[in-house]
Formats: C-alpha cells, structure tokens, sequence
C-alpha cells in the first residue's frame, strides 16, 4: 500500500509538472537534446566511434576488468597495439584516467552478455578494440551526455526561471565541446568528467540549501570523487563549497556563544563521502606505479608556473573562444551574476572552482590539447557555461523587451543580419554563365566575407585578444592565429622523445615564428642591417631552455658584435652579446638566464654592429637536459 502511494505522487508530481508551461518547455527541451545527440552519434558512425588515440587508455580499463576482471594489460596491448611499459607496478603502465571505466565495465559486460560476436571474429573484436561491444556502449552515450545538461539545467535553474535554464542547457549542448566529446569521441575522460563536475555542483548546491541534513554533504564528497576520477584536477570543484563554509565560520566566529559545529562536520562528512569513493584511484595507482600517489602522466606533465590561459582561451589552436564562441554568453553571466547581490555567493561558488580548473589545463605542458576541435580538456566547465549563459540570457531578453525600439532592431538583425552577411560574399563566387549549387554559392560567399575579416582584424571571435596581441607585439592581428601554435622543441611528456625540431632554420618559413621589423628573409637566412634591430615573436613548446646556438655569416671584412634579449609578455631579460668573425662563423653558443626563454610566446630583440645573415638558432638545455631523464623520477630528483 505504500509503494502504491508513493507512486501515485510521483504521477501526480509528473501531472503538475507537464501542467506547468515552463515545465513543459524543460521537459521537450531535454528530449529533444537527447534525440539530437543520438542522431549525432549514429550519422558520425562511421568516423572515429571506436577507442583511440588518448582515448584508448581509459578504454583498456574497462576492457581489461569486463574481459579478464583485471588491470594487467598485457594481452589488451598485444591484439590492439597501444603499449606502456612497467613503470614500477610490475606490470605494463596506463597513465590515463580510470574513472570513465565505473560507467563502461558494467555496459561492455552486458554487451558481452547481449551480443554474439560474428564467425571469425578478429582478434581486435574479440578485445573490444573495435567492432560491436565498443558500439553498444557507445550507444549509451549521449543518455549519459544528456544527463550530464540537465544537471547543469537543474542548477542554472537556482539562478533563473526554468525557460531561461533551458536555454543555458542548449548553449551547453550544442555551444561548447560536448557535442564532439559527448557524441562521436565518447571514448576519452572529457565528457565523463562534465558529467562529475555537473553532479558535484548540483549536490553541492543542495547541500548548502539544507546544510543540517548532513547525509548531503556525504553525497556531495562522493560526487566530487566521482568527478575526480574522471581526472584527478576535478577535485578543485570542492571550493565550490568554500563560499558558504567561510561565510558559516565567520558566522560562527561572531556569534554568542561561539559555534563551528555545523561548518566542521559538513567539512569532515564531504571529506568521509569523498574518501568512500576515490580510495579506487589510490588502489590502481599502487597497482599500477607501485605508489599510492603520483602525476600519471609524469613529473613534467603539469607546470604550474608555466600556465597559458590566455593562449588556451584564445588561441586557433584548439582555443576555447576560437572553436566555441558561445562560451562569451557565459563570460557575460558570470559578469552579471557578481554584479548582483542576490546571485554573488553563487557566482562564486562556480566560477573559483571553475577558473582553478581551466588554469589546471592550462598548465599542462599539452597547453593546446594537442589539437583537436575545441578546449577537448576544458570540457568539464560546460555545466558553468550552462548556468552563466542562462543568467546572461534571461537579463539579455529583459533589457530587449523593456522597449519596443530594442525588439524590432533585435528581431530585425537576427533575421536579416545573417542573410545579408552571406548574400554580400556572392560576387565572389565566380563565373555566374554556369551552374552552381546553390549551398556551395554560400558557402563560398560565407568564405570570402570571413576571409576578407580575417585579412583586416584576425580572426573575428577572438577581437578582444586580437587587440591585445596586436598593442603589445605590434604585429597585425592575424598573425596571433599563425603564432599561437604547439612550437619549437615539442618533447613527449611521458618518454622525453623530441617531437618537433629543437633547431630554427631562417632560410626557410616556419609557422612558429614571424618577422616584426629590421628582419629581411633571404634564400640565405635572415639579413640583419648594421645598426638596426631585428625583432620575431616565435612560440616555444619546452619551458627550459638553457642555452642557444647560433650561426651566422659576417658581411664585410670586420667581426661584428651581436647583442640580443629576450622578452615576455611583461618583462624581458638580457642574453648579452657574443662576437661573430668575418664571413661564416659556426654555431656560437649563448648562455639563457633562467625563464628567459620559455614556453609559450617569446619576443626576441637582436642587434648587430655589422651586416650579417643569420642562418640557423639550436634551441639546448644544458647541462643535464630533463627529456634525457627519467620522467617518472620522484619530483625532488627532477630539479638540477
């Protein structure tokens, strides 16, 4: 009789809700999301929907434990060739994430359960490195996406009416990474990781609306572990929290008689629920490294005093605003929701956790994702991105609607701007006494507009930077989306193999460098004029760099003295000056202050008394190069 009871209230719950127009809107919002990521899944089907690339190493979790209900990756590395060796676990290594696996062990098991591989099975199938098993998890994957935007929406909906959170949802689902890395590239931690920060930020929220039902906490701390899981920096989101425990402390502090009962035991049952989940990651790490923690990806993996925010949010590059612009409408609600008292608690709540996360994936020494449509590792930020973006759009559709001038110049420009844009680009279409397909006619015009706003101010979804670029570099705005690239010097974080070229040759054009002013690009290398100063902007993988080696050839009959200096975005240092002889020289070796050259975007200043052509710069680190050790080393063995 009580199961009857309750269900009758579910229904009439259900009734009330579907009654609700603004329920209504939520609840088909959230279908239709889930529809349109299905139907992203099935007509990208036959693109890259089986594991690989980074995404395989958190696949072999799972097909490891389903297969052989074990981490031991022997036979899976044999058949579908992806290998680690032993790295202090006896057993061959995995350094990526292990958390996606909780969710595809059960669903490859039930696949196995389910589905009768074909006569002749290949090896590779018979290992789920490819073939039905992986499909049919991959199947599963935009409920879990969807899941993962109404969570977000369930939030969004503590700052703004349920309408409004549903647009947030959409700009979540369809405006930020989660629609490759929710869809056809399920196979990697990105989506995963959303998933557990968007569960983190609504239990956390629940449990500071009610801090006194403390089995909230204790769900919360198992939420942020599940998070963590799925990559270990996740476990910032706890600051979410910090808000609400500093304001009870000082609340706490103040009152008579003192109290901090409450904040200490949310405190201790979050860090109870957190320790109940992610004793899991500590086991494999000692499994597998032979330690209970450690940096998987190794000791040089995360430089944190080598972070590029501002390269990873801008640039072309897989940068975050370049591959998704509608991520700005977060940047405004965040700006709006600090601005109001009722929502800056909140705000902040979000946006701490939310910024130390994106300033985390910065750091990596991979600043760029290692290239791939959008910011693949800020992808756990789209729940912010969802919340933001619905508190900007409910305040945008107020200010629109207060007069009638604003809506009919709104409504106008969001019919005819777009049409207007495109049909200007036709002239270029090209010879018109022929037939053309009509959308490729727009798409060529679309092109040459696009193009033409390139050419004048760089790329036009990162104007702000753009500016900024062009103000400090005194380089035209284009050229930041040519710079801002992986660099010279790439070394491979885990096996220290030099990737990409340590050595600039000036004789040929190359993307990771570019010519401000006293810089003539011969057949020979670059001509440096007597008196004048040569300066490039060039990007740098490796942060240190320790020593240069540069030839040069000497015009004329007398030895020429070459100063240089190297320059930050702020600041710069004095490499000093070496002296050159007559005609070729071989390469002379020039000493680097520490941080003088590093990685990221670095100005370099050079001057000579003499005519010369530079010809070749070897980028070194000296004496003892990191990439030569090695990078599992315990940290206080990694620093000269």
């Amino acid at each position: 009789m009580q199961g009857n009871g309750w269900l009758r209230d579910r229904v009439a719950s259900v009734r009330a809700r579907l009654a609700d127009p603004e329920q209504r809107v939520a609840i088909f919002g959230i279908l239709f999301i889930f529809f349109a990521y299905v139907l992203q899944l099935i007509r990208c089907s036959k693109l890259h929907t089986m594991p690989h690339g980074d995404g395989f190493g958190s696949w072999v979790y799972a097909a490891s434990l389903a297969l052989d209900n074990d981490i031991d990756f022997t036979n899976d590395y044999a058949v579908c060739g992806f290998a680690e060796p032993d790295r202090g676990g006896g057993r061959p290594a995995n350094h990526f994430y292990f958390g996606p696996a909780l969710i595809w062990t059960p669903l490859l098991k039930l696949a196995k359960a389910l589905i009768t591989l074909p006569p002749g099975a290949t090896p590779r199938m018979q290992r789920a490195c490819e073939g039905p098993w992986p499909w049919f998890v991959a199947a599963w994957t935009p409920l879990f996406t969807t899941l993962t935007i109404y969570f977000s929406y369930r939030v969004a909906t503590r700052f703004v009416k349920p309408t409004f959170a549903m647009m947030g949802a959409f700009v979540g689902a369809f405006g930020t990474t989660l629609v490759t890395y929710g869809s056809i590239v399920w196979f990697y931690c990105h989506m995963w990781s959303a998933l557990g920060v968007a569960l983190t930020m609504l239990t956390g929220f629940r449990a500071i609306e009610e801090p006194e039902k403390l089995r909230r906490w204790v769900l919360f701390g198992m939420c942020l572990a599940f998070a963590a899981l799925m990559r270990p920096q996740e476990g910032v989101w706890c600051l979410l929290a910090a808000p609400w425990f500093l304001r009870t402390v000082y609340k706490g502090v103040q009152s008579k008689p003192r109290s901090l009962k409450l904040p200490l035991l949310a405190a201790g049952l979050t860090i109870v629920g957190f320790a109940s989940v992610y004793w899991i990651q500590l086991y494999i790490y000692k499994k597998m490294f032979g330690v209970y923690w450690l940096v998987p990806q190794g000791t040089m993996y995360v430089q944190l005093r080598h972070a590029h925010p501002w390269l990873t949010a801008f640039g072309p590059f897989s940068g975050l605003f370049t591959y998704t612009p509608l991520v700005y409408l977060g940047v405004f609600g965040f700006i709006i929701g600090l601005r109001n008292a009722k929502w800056r608690w909140m705000t902040l709540a979000i946006i701490i956790p939310a910024l130390v996360d994106c300033y985390v994936s910065s750091a990596a020494l991979m600043w760029n994702s290692g290239g791939s449509w959008g910011m693949r590792t800020m992808t756990s930020v789209a729940p912010a991105v969802v919340v933001f973006s619905a508190v900007f759009l409910e305040r945008a559709y107020a200010w629109v609607m207060a007069k009638k001038i604003r809506r009919q110049v709104v409504l106008s420009t969001l019919i005819f701007g777009p049409w207007a844009f495109i049909t200007m680009g036709l002239p270029f279409v090209g010879n018109w006494d022929k037939n053309h397909w009509a959308p490729n006619a727009y798409s060529v015009a679309l092109k040459a507009n696009l193009d033409q706003m390139y050419e004048a101010v760089g790329n036009p979804v990162n104007l702000p930077a753009n500016a900024v670029f062009a103000a400090r570099y005194r380089l035209h705005p284009k050229h930041m989306s040519d710079l801002i690239h992986t660099g010279f010097y790439q070394v491979y974080y885990v096996t220290g193999d030099l990737q990409i070229e340590g050595t600039l040759n000036f004789a040929v054009p190359n993307q990771y460098i570019r010519y401000a002013e006293g810089c003539e690009q011969t057949p020979e290398g670059v001509r440096v004029r007597a008196g004048q100063r040569c300066r490039w902007v060039m990007t740098m993988y490796w942060p240190w760099i320790t020593h240069l080696r540069i030839a040069a050839t000497v015009h004329g009959d007398r030895p020429a003295v070459v100063r240089m200096r190297s320059n930050g975005f702020w600041t710069g240092q004095d490499l000093g000056s070496r002296t050159y002889a007559p005609g070729p020289n071989q390469p002379i070796e020039w000493s680097v202050p520490e941080n003088a050259i590093t990685s990221g975007l670095n100005e370099i200043v050079l001057e000579s008394d003499r005519d010369l052509t530079l010809q070749t710069m070897e980028f070194m680190e000296q004496p003892l190069p990191r990439r030569a050790g090695r990078p599992f080393r315990p940290d206080s063995e990694s620093r000269r």
